[in-house]
């Protein structure tokens, strides 16, 4: 269904095969205040300082734009605000700014722009963040994941050749420390709260089943809170569905969307143990749960987004924390939630066990995709010595 262009149409490549520096172009609708932004932010100072010329293709909404933005722009060697221009106009852009390789931070999200990877506008290209799983589309070089995502043997699943970081897929800039972790809410309670800030879309039918039977074996509430979707109607219907597995509504407890992403971390002081979504997990609210002291259950699927989860705790050895499914989800929260002990440990451990991992150590990931893009392009310019 994408359209693919006339080659009469489409503007020679212009690329350097021996540049000094390699122009490495960023194509996204996110370069605002966004998920996608926490990961990539430091990361590309990193690129920046370490020899590669990194370059903006905007596809943000017309008045989107914001205080991230402005960060962003001063980052970036050169910036291209795209909204305004046919994908065919972008294409050519592209390919006349000399890229050597173009990453897409969108994929099938909001604001893609698929036609442009599709006829190939650059050399190289790769596809990182801000969709994690395959594009199907044969003209995206490389997909990039880690070993806990996908397996050797799954490879085949995926149109992308992989490209692995040696610990993590992604890394999170520093969240606040000025945001104190507070005591274990269970000992004050006397019920365990568990808690999903993930995006009501993710709710499943099978999670919310297997939500509501740890809440019937738990003396215990549940903290519901989502960024978009929340409206009352989403909100009667998730609450129908917990009803019919037989959980009363006091049981549940819906938080409004903050202002402010301080208030929402604090809100983090008020859960005890986190449940992650299946089978699509959550990435940035699991980032956000650890930092502020609370661990996450989740669930190891089959597919690059269904193992968020299961890469960031395998990164800080939380695998009792990892369910391989449904009823060791039931079992290992039944286990954890039981030992109050050891979940003041945790929590009191958490921040600095975090801090020290691959989960924010921006430098490192920063310097290994680096090494890793130049011998790709150096692979690729001694296979095509003749274009």
């Amino acid at each position: 269904k994408l359209k693919k262009f006339d080659d009469k149409d489409l503007k020679s490549f212009q690329y350097e095969k021996n540049p000094k520096k390699l122009r490495v172009g960023f194509f996204s609708a996110d370069l605002r205040t966004h998920s996608v932004t926490k990961f990539i932010e430091e990361t590309l100072k990193i690129l920046k300082q370490n020899n590669f010329e990194i370059i903006a293709f905007s596809n943000n909404n017309l008045g989107s734009d914001d205080l991230t933005t402005e960060r962003l722009k001063e980052i970036f060697h050169e910036w291209y605000d795209i909204i305004k221009l046919s994908d065919l106009e972008v294409i050519n852009l592209i390919r006349d700014k000399k890229i050597n390789m173009l990453f897409d931070l969108t994929g099938y999200s909001t604001g893609n722009r698929c036609e442009i990877f599709k006829n190939k506008s650059a050399p190289l290209q790769i596809s990182w963040c801000g969709y994690c799983n395959s594009s199907g589309i044969k003209e995206m070089d490389y997909l990039i994941a880690d070993q806990n995502l996908i397996k050797k043997e799954e490879e085949s699943n995926y149109s992308e050749k992989i490209i692995r970081l040696p610990k993590i897929w992604n890394s999170h800039f520093l969240i606040s420390s000025k945001i104190e972790v507070n005591e274990l809410p269970a000992i004050k309670n006397k019920f365990i709260t568990f808690g999903s800030f993930n995006n009501y879309g993710k709710l499943s039918d099978d999670a919310i089943e297997t939500w509501s039977k740890i809440l019937k074996n738990n003396n215990s509430k549940l903290i519901l809170k989502s960024s978009v979707h929340d409206h009352q109607l989403v909100r009667d219907n998730i609450m129908s569905k917990f009803k019919k597995n037989g959980i009363e509504e006091n049981k549940i407890i819906f938080m409004e969307r903050l202002k402010s992403n301080e208030e929402h971390l604090k809100l983090y002081n008020k859960i005890d143990i986190s449940l992650d979504t299946f089978p699509f997990c959550g990435a940035t609210t699991t980032f956000e749960s650890l930092w502020m002291g609370v661990p996450t259950i989740t669930l190891s699927g089959k597919i690059f987004n269904s193992k968020f989860g299961v890469s960031i705790n395998e990164n800080l050895n939380l695998n009792n924390f990892i369910a391989k499914d449904k009823f060791d989800y039931i079992e290992k929260t039944n286990l954890v939630s039981s030992d109050l002990n050891n979940l003041t440990k945790i929590r009191k451990s958490l921040r600095s066990l975090v801090m020290d991992s691959a989960l924010f150590d921006n430098k490192n990931l920063g310097l290994n995709l680096g090494k890793i893009l130049k011998d790709k392009w150096n692979t690729f310019s001694k296979l095509n010595k003749n274009l």
